[in-house]
């Protein structure tokens, strides 16, 4: 089992366990995750500058940015699976979580504080039923009958609250079971690392019967995944805009999740919290170039069933 250290970077010493309410991220791997979360932190702190902020990561040194950073133990292959050691790893009594390619674009109290209801949750407003589809199941009906659930959740992973509790550790230790039975239960793998956190989420939540999660009316987090039009995260004026599924939204966390944190307005928001202003005309073309490039590379691996790398 992982271990983890935790210290309070200001003052370096030993926080000595879990301690109060924080919001936590992860980055591990690759450099472009630490930029990202270091992205994360600063637009966080622009809106939630009072909150103490927690980085779960590989590296032994972290940003000041940061209250307090979390060691992770050596692990096998990098993925988003590893997010279901949440628990293990964070130094707080209650915890909301981020993922690290998000920008923040206001201050989302209100929806913390609603979420404070719950042992755990994230934002879901969508249950799947036997004869429904998923794309990380082979069949959904297949899958609840083997863990005795009447309803699937569906939600994206970008956030989770949870605070210590018996509810929250079974739930999380029944996650890590999921991914035991991947096979059985028929998940599809996320990434080179296995299944994604929020398949076997799903099915633990599924599992234990757990009745409506939170419900953000689209005001807390989405993706721009599948949504048409622009893409506004601008962390300066506190605007964000995205349009999908018929809706217009503005959520106050777009998570630019997969090869969105390619997305050239992912980059104009991760380069203006580098400068601490808006970049030059001259980077704003550099970073449409890089958008259409990774785009071009997608299709061709569509088409021609190439292996394209995954952010």
């Amino acid at each position: 089992m992982e271990t983890f250290k935790t210290y309070r970077r200001d003052f370096l010493t030993d926080t000595g366990g879990a301690n109060g309410f924080g919001f936590l991220t992860m980055a591990f791997g690759a450099q472009r995750y630490m930029d990202q979360a270091l992205a994360l932190a600063k637009s966080f702190r622009r809106h939630m500058p009072n909150e103490r902020l927690c980085l779960v990561t590989d590296r032994e040194t972290a940003d000041p940015v940061f209250d307090d950073v979390v060691t992770m133990d050596p692990f096998g292959v990098a993925g988003t699976i590893l997010k279901t050691r949440l628990y293990d790893y964070s130094p707080y009594d209650e915890t909301f979580f981020i993922d690290s390619d998000s920008i923040v674009c206001r201050n989302f109290s209100e929806h913390v504080e609603k979420m404070r209801a719950w042992d755990i949750t994230p934002v879901c407003n969508s249950y799947l039923k036997r004869g429904d589809r998923d794309l990380w199941l082979h069949d959904v009906g297949a899958a609840l009958d083997k863990v005795g659930g009447d309803a699937f959740p569906k939600f994206n992973g970008g956030v989770y609250f949870f605070r210590r509790s018996d509810f929250a550790s079974e739930l999380f230790e029944r996650t890590r079971q999921m991914m035991l039975r991947a096979d059985e239960l028929g998940i599809i793998n996320f990434d080179s690392a296995g299944p994604g956190d929020e398949t076997v989420m799903g099915l633990a939540f599924a599992e234990m019967k757990v009745g409506p999660l939170y419900d953000d009316n689209f005001g807390l987090m989405r993706t721009p995944l599948n949504s048409v039009g622009r893409i506004v995260a601008d962390p300066f004026s506190g605007k964000s805009e995205i349009f999908k599924n018929g809706r217009r939204m503005s959520p106050a966390i777009v998570h630019f999740c997969g090869a969105y944190a390619s997305h050239v307005t992912y980059l104009r928001a991760q380069r203006a919290l580098e400068l601490g202003h808006a970049p030059s005309p001259f980077e704003e073309l550099k970073m449409q170039a890089q958008w259409r490039w990774t785009t071009l590379g997608k299709r061709l691996s569509a088409r021609f069933g190439m292996n394209g790398s995954s952010p």
